[in-house]
């Protein structure tokens, strides 16, 4: 068998050359530290993140920017804490990483009658922390209901979803009131001067809001409606 032989010229050691040193140049980018995480800022809705998301995230500094998998680390800040979104990781090359972490908006607070502490729902449905002295300006629906509610899940509790869905048509329509009542017979809305509104379970509620809207509208001073019933198609309104 013939021996074989490799030419080798100056060219291809030109390219062989060239080739190493790029390769040489995009390891000491990736993985060198030039690119490594010396400032990590970070923002939780309007405020400066508390010290507990900052200490799990400081443990990331001289991470590589490039080569870190930071997507899973907003996953576990998400699970840590219900009432996180999202997260968002904007590098700043080339060591700099801001974290951005959208925050839940709290729409009404929710209590059992039996109970005095309240839970802050989002406008989709979702339980994700219990109310504060600052949330008491929020809108309150009171449940008669034994079935506890977790943080951390979505409501299941059909009149109670609709109640929070009646909540958010109220707010759209500009319509005022003091909470909402959800028993075993409707949902009951007492909106300014404690005038009481009865709402069906599983009825059109956005066309009962429009009725109300319609009903508030044509009242008057010397007339004002003492309870309004709008769970049926002609409305009964007491005085």
């Amino acid at each position: 068998m013939p021996p074989r032989y490799v030419l080798v010229t100056r060219r291809h050691i030109k390219w062989f050359l060239l080739f190493s040193s790029t390769l040489i140049c995009i390891c000491w980018i990736l993985f060198g530290g030039f690119f490594q995480v010396q400032e990590l800022r970070c923002q939780k809705g309007n405020d400066p993140c508390d010290q507990t998301i900052q200490a799990e995230l400081d443990r990331f500094k001289g991470s590589s920017i490039l080569t870190t998998r930071w997507q899973p680390i907003g996953d576990k800040l998400s699970r840590a804490d219900p009432a996180i979104l999202g997260t968002t990781f904007i590098p700043h090359l080339p060591n700099a990483m801001e974290v951005r972490i959208e925050v839940r908006e709290p729409e009404v607070r929710l209590r059992s009658i039996s109970s005095t502490k309240a839970l802050l729902v989002d406008k989709d449905g979702f339980v994700f922390a219990l109310a504060q002295e600052k949330d008491t300006s929020l809108p309150e629906i009171i449940a008669e209901e034994t079935q506890p509610i977790e943080i951390g899940g979505y409501i299941e509790n059909p009149r109670l979803h609709n109640a929070v869905t009646l909540a958010l048509l109220l707010k759209t329509n500009f319509i005022p009131y003091q909470r909402i009542v959800v028993d075993k017979d409707g949902i009951t809305v007492f909106i300014s001067e404690g005038i009481p509104v009865l709402f069906s379970i599983q009825g059109d509620i956005s066309q009962e809001v429009t009725t109300l809207q319609r009903i508030l509208s044509q009242a008057t001073i010397e007339r004002k409606p003492t309870k309004i019933d709008v769970r049926y198609s002609k409305p009964v309104i007491s005085y």
